[in-house]
C-alpha cells in the first residue's frame, strides 16, 4: 500500500507545488 500511495505522491506534490520541493522524488530515484 505504501508503494502505491508513494507512486501516487511522486505524481501529484511535484504537480502540485511545481516541482520545488519533492522529497517523494528522491524516494523515486533509489
Amino acid at each position: 500500500v505504501f508503494s502505491f500511495v508513494v507512486g501516487i505522491l511522486s505524481g501529484y506534490f511535484p504537480a502540485r507545488s511545481g516541482a520545488k520541493l519533492n522529497p517523494v522524488d528522491t524516494l523515486r530515484g533509489e
